[in-house]
């Protein structure tokens, strides 16, 4: 029997060696190499290959955005579907390849920035005699930066900037130099304490610096915002010319001053009086000819994170009878209704709030409410640009919507897994059937968007050809019904976010231009005159924007701190809620961090078309003397190189990417100014929003070189406006599908 069994073990370990040796699909040459062996694929087969090979398509989806596009439409899926432990298990084998990459670089980006502040640190002749002439000529191109200390920004944002191959700056020395400031505003509560010392440090000729004067009194904080309201309802009233810039669908809010001592144990404080509520008069108007009874959410206006001390409040018809009951009413919901039976510091401290109406009929995903946070970019005050990330990402609230419980924060305020609402991350994503969505470019939020305002139906064959404008389906129950909700979104929704977006700036801009020539760089103030003129000003900022259940888009404040989601895209990211797909990265050289490294391969065409357009505009334009002097000529150029540098998620939305025709394809319509052509469902601006913006001379050249230069000719980079608008859903002139 032994020998039978030693027969058997010595037959199986020949039959594996065999397997080992020529296992199918692979030959050995003579040398015992292995060699890789393909079968013939068959005709339908090669064609296949030759299709992924011209459109570039890799098998596995590139990221979390292209799974979940996939999922739904089976686009560059391979044969057999990959499951989700697959597609994760591949997304973290992506994040380690990158991480070790990273790993790698980054020394070497280090190591040549400890090179050059050494060499900036060399005041001895025989010191820099140790560098060679291309090591001098290399580290004197290096590019400075500080960032502020927010975890944000000290975190993914830095390893971003450190990417680019710039250097952090050292503050402490005295010798330091700045190229490149990014952080929260110089006026806000958190910014940075050596924030003025900038304005002494910059001294390169394409410097920037992420903060603009006047941001946070203009639009930039809760107060402000609201102020900005009751200042359009002067206009509305004075018939003013400037009242086209004011959105047609805003959210009515008002402040209260009151006193920010810690309330007693009693909770007794002075009650509140006409004169802690800036436009009290015209509040009582207000809500005495609205249809009660009306729901205001109460925000403090500071002091607070993750909405603590935010609440509901219901204005009932009792409560307008009389201004009196109308400040009983403002007194009685300053703070939490909660405070009354337990204290917290950070709900019940008594601090300067702002009420806002509170959308209490909106749009859903699954049967819960969502805000959208945006991402948009000021570039320049004065010429005004205005850059907007292409899609958005949903915020959901921890629980499903039921309208008459107000006091279930978790349902209203509270959004993505709030502390406070003892929701897992397992439980919150089961809730939803496709997975929660990551962007407002994924079929995955179509899917599960609804608008119940909205009863018409779509056709029951879908056609985009053929379906009006107000069409939408309602039936949750065909699987894949998203693309009619998607070409909703993109023809009503987004060009109404775009236009709501850029009127609050541009109703805003005489403000910052103002405070910038008071207290700018340009000021009297700086210290540094001669530096301060060369740099530039941006600032990054991030609106929250509800809709309403017929679509309508209520911008409700624009925060100039809040954090921008996502992770390094060289940490991976696999398994995030939300994913950075080098979205920081591009808004970084959009502003010129690394100060437009593509520049030189366009250069001369941009050189060419300024000068065909200076020479024309030169000889129509005599009367008016507008002539490109060089600061003029500067700014045509920095506008190229923006949009050039822009990637595939950003693009310019003031002033509006122009419309150019092409062979293959008829595109363009006429702009409601009937003079140039604009893109289809494409928010534009009439002659009478130019004239109340109060454009400068910069403004109108810029503008003028824009809508009549083709720039895509000049670098060669796709210029298209709009919603998600990137493969493999390219724009057809029908649907953004």
């Amino acid at each position: 029997m032994r020998g039978w069994r030693r027969l058997v073990v010595a037959g199986v370990a020949v039959q594996v060696g065999l397997m080992l040796l020529h296992r199918p699909g692979e030959e050995r040459n003579k040398a015992g190499e292995l060699k890789t062996f393909v079968s013939k694929p068959s005709q339908q087969q090669q064609q296949q290959q030759q299709g992924n090979k011209n459109e570039n398509k890799s098998a596995v989806p590139r990221s979390a955005l292209a799974r979940q596009y996939a999922m739904l439409t089976r686009l560059g899926q391979p044969p057999r579907a990959l499951s989700a432990s697959q597609v994760f298990a591949y997304e973290r084998r992506k994040a380690r390849y990158h991480a070790m990459a990273w790993f790698r670089r980054s020394r070497r980006l280090l190591e040549r920035c400890e090179r050059a502040k050494a060499l900036r640190r060399s005041e001895i002749a025989d010191e820099v005699a140790n560098f060679t002439e291309e090591e001098l000529d290399d580290l004197s191109k290096v590019r400075w930066f500080v960032v502020s200390d927010r975890k944000d920004f000290s975190g993914f944002v830095r390893e971003e900037l450190l990417e680019l191959g710039l250097c952090e700056a050292p503050l402490n020395e005295s010798h330091a130099r700045l190229d490149f400031y990014v952080g929260e505003q110089f006026e806000s509560e958190n910014g940075p304490s050596w924030a003025r010392r900038i304005y002494d440090l910059v001294a390169s000729e394409n410097a920037s610096v992420g903060a603009i004067d006047g941001l946070m009194a203009g639009f930039g904080s809760k107060e402000s915002y609201a102020n900005l309201f009751w200042y359009c309802k002067e206009l509305s009233k004075e018939m003013h010319d400037r009242r086209v810039l004011c959105p047609a669908a805003w959210l009515p809010a008002f402040n209260v001053f009151g006193d920010e001592n810690r309330r007693s144990v009693g909770f007794r404080t002075g009650r509140i009086t006409a004169s802690d509520v800036p436009h009290f008069k015209g509040l009582y108007d207000l809500v005495r000819g609205a249809r009660p009874p009306t729901w205001w959410i109460v925000k403090p206006q500071k002091g607070t994170f993750l909405s603590q001390g935010m609440h509901l409040s219901q204005l009932a018809k009792a409560d307008v009878n009389s201004e009196a009951s109308l400040l009983d009413w403002i007194s009685a919901n300053v703070v939490e209704p909660s405070c009354r039976e337990r204290y917290d510091p950070h709900k019940c401290d008594r601090r300067l709030v702002t009420f806002q109406i509170y959308v209490h009929k909106p749009a859903l995903f699954h049967g819960r409410k969502f805000d959208v946070r945006l991402w948009f970019a000021m570039t320049s005050v004065d010429p005004l640009r205005v850059f907007l990330l292409r899609h958005g990402y949903p915020k959901v609230s921890s629980r499903a919507y039921v309208p008459r419980d107000l006091d279930d924060q978790c349902v209203h305020i509270k959004m993505l897994l709030d502390p406070e609402c003892n929701v897992t991350t397992r439980q919150f994503k089961d809730a939803f059937p496709f997975g929660f969505p990551r962007s407002t470019a994924s079929p995955v939020f179509f899917q599960g968007l609804e608008f119940p305002g909205l009863r018409e139906s779509a056709p029951s064959s879908y056609n985009p050809r053929e379906m009006s404008r107000s069409s939408y389906r309602t039936d949750r129950r065909r699987p894949r019904d998203w693309p009619v909700k998607e070409q909703f979104w993109s023809r009503r929704v987004w060009p109404s976010i775009e236009a709501a977006v850029s009127r609050v700036v541009m109703l805003a801009r005489s403000k910052l231009a103002a405070a910038s020539a008071q207290n700018g760089p340009r000021s009297s103030r700086s210290s540094s005159r001669k530096a301060a003129a060369a740099f530039r000003v941006f600032s990054l900022l991030s609106p929250d924007v509800t809709l309403d259940d017929k679509g309508r888009v209520y911008v409700e404040e624009i925060n100039t701190n809040g954090l921008m989601m996502g992770t390094h895209a060289n940490l991976g990211g696999s398994g995030n809620l939300f994913f950075d797909d080098s979205y920081v990265k591009s808004l970084l050289q959009i502003v010129g961090a690394d100060a437009y490294p593509n520049a030189s391969a366009y250069q001369a065409n941009l050189d060419r078309a300024i000068d065909a357009f200076c020479d024309k505009t030169e000889e129509e334009e005599e009367e008016e003397s507008l002539h490109c002097s060089s600061l003029e000529r500067d700014e045509l150029a920095r506008a190229v190189h923006e949009e050039a540098h822009a990637g595939n998620h950003w693009y310019r939305v003031y002033p509006p990417i122009a419309c150019f025709e092409r062979a293959d394809l008829d595109r363009c319509k006429l702009a409601s100014d009937q003079t140039t052509r604009a893109w289809p469902n494409q928010a534009t601006f009439s002659a009478s929003d130019l004239r109340a913006v109060r454009e400068t001379p910069l403004d109108i050249i810029v503008r003028r070189f824009l809508a009549t230069t083709d720039t895509e000719l000049i670098h060669g980079v796709p210029q298209v406006p709009g919603h998600a608008r990137w493969p493999p859903r390219e724009f057809d002139a029908t649907s953004s599908i």
